[in-house]
């Protein structure tokens, strides 16, 4: 998979959620309660990975870590990886705090990823909640199908 076909979805993907109104997605999920990408970068990065999934690009791990940024200021921040690609639409909502990233990143490990303390890494997508938690799952589940209508009637 070369990182441009993969660049060219990610920023689809993040631009068709930023065009859905918030009040299109349960409060129960960072998507219905936070301005997007700010404090979305956990679920949005599920949501994510099912896309690539079901659109048979690839699975990938997600990743999430703690204590990061130049002073350690950024409590928690959530990614995607495959095999030594970062995949992070959400890393942009840190620019008001003096950073310059992208709100799309594809590509290697980059510094500012390097300074948080791995918490999870798991296999990326909503169905990982499926056993574990049935409300978080069903919640994901609706948004995705939200993305997923939005998408359908931009083709």
């Amino acid at each position: 998979m070369k990182n441009d076909i993969l660049y060219k979805e990610c920023k689809y993907f993040r631009t068709v959620i930023s065009k859905i109104p918030r009040s299109k997605f349960s409060e129960n999920i960072q998507l219905g309660i936070s301005k997007f990408p700010d404090g979305c970068c956990s679920d949005v990065s599920d949501l994510l990975a099912t896309y690539l999934i079901k659109k048979n690009i690839m699975p990938c791990y997600y990743i999430s870590g703690e204590s990061g940024g130049r002073n350690k200021e950024i409590l928690t921040h959530a990614w995607l990886s495959y095999n030594s690609i970062i995949i992070d639409i959400t890393a942009d909502q840190f620019n008001r705090k003096g950073y310059n990233l992208p709100n799309v990143y594809v590509g290697k490990q980059t510094k500012f990823h390097n300074t948080f303390n791995l918490v999870t890494k798991r296999e990326a997508g909503i169905y990982h909640w499926k056993n574990i938690d049935s409300i978080i799952f069903n919640n994901l589940n609706k948004a995705y199908l939200t993305i997923m209508n939005e998408i359908n009637h931009n083709i």
